[in-house]
């Protein structure tokens, strides 16, 4: 069985003296998975760093569109392997002339579909594509088929082009197998490459059975029968199987709330996730005009949103929600699916995901006394000081925000003995409960004055509501102290370098943090202006350090990272100004301070 990228390299292999472009197709291209892939091969990770392409991307006629944005974002990267890029919707085109395909382009598996049915759609395209290799492509063509159920799809191409060898087809049939070993580690509490043979019976259908009675778990350096390690039949022969064969097949759907600002780019971005498995609905919040703080009339001349009123209008932060969502007409239509709660969150928070035991927790109350709003609060720390948190005032919790502090207050405020909780900002709250207290006009939120600078010097009032302060508004309100995990902003590259390291796994479309550390506590991370931009902090890291043991970084200056560097304990770097440090491949940095001329100290 193959690996992705260890089965493409083995597609075609080339003379390192080869000038000559080859011609690489990639089906089903304007989807996530292909868009993964074509910077890798256009930039020689997959055929090599000499060997020019000619990439050929091939799409339904409808995905065209969306086609075209790939190619401009191709020729943007001005990759110098890369020849031409043709999209296209004819097959005559896309199989001409190939050396090598990647067929990623399949009917994804919808909701109530199990694998024989999913073996059923595919079965015209796949043969389509191989009677289309047959009668346009190279007789020499090497074929990865990607799109599952892909051995089926593999031998149903092969068949259909009967002139190529069938040593020339190859495809991926490892993800049956990863996510067995994924919920064994999980159980087991191990990670995922301490699991080795487990084996996959049978195929297509929702009999598939995953067998653990040959595996080996290394837990603690000693190797166990998995059966032993995972120490519970029950959990085999029942949740481990329907976990893997059937995985929530609900719908739920994802909501964006969108300003003037973000809603054209949001449109964009969404059109290459058009065939996910996810209903994905989108709303505006309002638009408010700036009030000049001088003569407290609005700064905006006209109702237009470019040239002069370009800052004159601003979206009065996350409370909005409440009546925008209504006014869109998204809310009824929830209701009458019959959705009972929305799950709320910034969309920076990684850590944000649909947590099944407080949906529970919701559910199971007796109708009558459900709680109708939910807030999310974790442990502060000193990083967080400025968090709102909960209060109680005549029987109903309340959010304090920082902004409603009076000044002599601050400090207490910020004491993390004191208020020693904070807001998450994520939410779960009952849809008729918000349609009940619109309709009221009853949703009772503070009003916060949010002054601003703007470019040219004008001082300008924002009126800002947060989506918290509806709290006292909901009936049975409740705070729920949740795990730091659940709080995970990237708002800077020292965010994302946290998430982007060896600290973090991505488990079931949530990240976790490695067991591997001996801390829960997220290390603390200061990259300086230099790495501000996201182009530039990917360009100064080769590759994301090893984190595990870190504690703090502080970088400052004109710094470049090598590859496999280990950061360990407090590490401060500083290149002063003209000065240029360059951290080479291979380190590793314990408690140590290096300074603008390269001197490495003790901390």
């Amino acid at each position: 069985m193959l690996t992705l990228l260890s089965a493409m390299y083995l597609v075609v292999r080339t003379a390192s003296t080869q000038a000559e472009p080859i011609r690489v197709l990639v089906t089903g291209a304007a989807g996530q998975i292909a868009y993964s892939l074509l910077y890798s091969i256009a930039k020689g990770d997959v055929f090599g760093k000499d060997q020019p392409i000619i990439l050929v991307l091939l799409d339904i006629t409808p995905m065209l569109p969306v086609l075209d944005g790939v190619v401009m974002e191709l020729q943007d990267c001005a990759l110098p392997l890369l020849r031409e890029v043709i999209p296209t919707d004819k097959v005559e085109v896309g199989f001409k002339d190939l050396d090598a395909a990647i067929l990623v382009g399949s009917m994804p598996r919808k909701e109530g579909m199990e694998r024989k049915d999913l073996l059923k759609a595919n079965v015209a395209i796949f043969k389509t594509q191989g009677e289309a290799l047959e009668k346009f492509a190279k007789k020499t063509v090497k074929v990865l088929v990607v799109g599952n159920p892909a051995n089926t799809n593999c031998l149903i191409a092969s068949k259909s082009a009967p002139s190529i060898p069938k040593e020339n087809f190859s495809c991926l049939t490892r993800l049956d197998h990863n996510r067995a070993r994924s919920q064994v580690a999980m159980r087991v509490g191990v990670p995922s490459d301490s699991v080795k043979n487990v084996i996959i019976w049978g195929n297509h259908s929702s009999t598939q059975y995953p067998d653990v009675h040959h595996a080996v778990v290394n837990r603690n350096g000693k190797e166990i029968s998995g059966f032993d390690a995972v120490n519970d039949e029950s959990w085999l022969k029942g949740d481990f199987i329907s976990h893997l064969n059937k995985t929530y097949k609900t719908d739920v759907p994802l909501v964006l709330m969108n300003s003037f600002n973000t809603d054209e780019d949001t449109k964009k971005i969404l059109q290459k996730y058009t065939h996910h498995q996810v209903k994905i609905h989108t709303f505006n919040q309002s638009r408010y005009p700036r009030i000049n703080k001088e003569s407290l009339l609005p700064v905006a001349t006209n109702m237009s949103i470019t040239g002069e009123n370009e800052e004159a209008w601003y979206p009065p932060g996350h409370g909005d929600i409440y009546a925008s969502f209504y006014n869109s007409g998204l809310l009824d239509k929830l209701i009458a699916e019959g959705k009972e709660y929305i799950f709320v969150s910034n969309i920076d928070n990684l850590g944000a995901t649909v947590d099944l035991h407080i949906l529970n927790h919701l559910m199971s109350q007796p109708t009558d006394k459900r709680c109708e709003f939910v807030m999310e609060v974790t442990d502060k720390t000193r990083a967080d000081v400025k968090g709102g948190t909960l209060t109680q005032y005549d029987g109903k919790l309340r959010l304090l925000e920082i902004a409603q502090v009076p000044k002599a207050h601050v400090d207490e405020f910020k004491s993390v003995t004191k208020f020693k909780i904070f807001n998450t900002n994520n939410l779960w709250i009952s849809l008729p409960a918000i349609k009940r207290l619109h309709e009221k006009n009853a949703m009772d939120m503070e009003i916060i004055v949010n002054p601003k600078t703007l470019d040219g010097g004008l001082n300008v009032i924002q009126l800002e509501t947060a989506v918290g302060a509806a709290m006292k508004s909901f009936e049975n309100a409740l705070g729920i102290n949740v795990p730091r995990s659940r709080f995970l902003p990237v708002k800077t590259t020292s965010d994302l370098l946290l998430v982007m390291s060896n600290l973090y796994s991505l488990r079931e479309g949530s990240l976790t943090m490695s067991p591997r550390r001996e801390f829960p506590t997220t290390p603390h991370v200061k990259l300086g202006s230099s790495f501000t931009k996201v182009r530039d902090f990917l360009r100064r890291f080769e590759s994301i350090p090893d984190l595990l043991e870190l504690d703090h970084l502080t970088v400052s200056g004109d710094v470049t990272f090598g590859k496999q560097l280990t950061l360990k304990g407090t590490v401060i770097i500083i290149a002063n100004h003209g000065d240029r440090i360059d951290i080479p491949a291979g380190a590793m940095l314990e408690n140590k301070i290096v300074s603008g001329n390269l001197r490495i100290l003790d901390h």
